[in-house]
């Protein structure tokens, strides 16, 4: 068994200042060596697109929730 595969990813719901918003929102996410992530599918620096089952261990069902969650939950648009 791989060292991903034996850690549950703990998703949480973290309330902060996204991006450029000037108010608070809810983001769903999880905690990956330090950094809390909210765009599974990036690298932690945002810059590079990952596969997030690969490169944080989630599984399809948890990327859906996260995603699905704060596309719902984004109030910049």
């Amino acid at each position: 068994m791989s060292k991903r595969e034996d850690k549950m990813i703990k998703l949480e719901i973290m309330k902060d200042f996204y991006g450029d918003d000037d108010h608070e929102t809810e983001r769903l996410g999880f905690e990956h060596e330090g950094f809390f992530i909210t765009e599974p599918d990036t690298s932690e620096c945002g810059r590079f697109e990952v596969d997030p089952i690969k490169e944080y261990g989630l599984t399809k069902k948890q990327f859906d929730m996260i995603m699905n969650f704060n596309k719902i939950h984004d109030l910049s648009w």
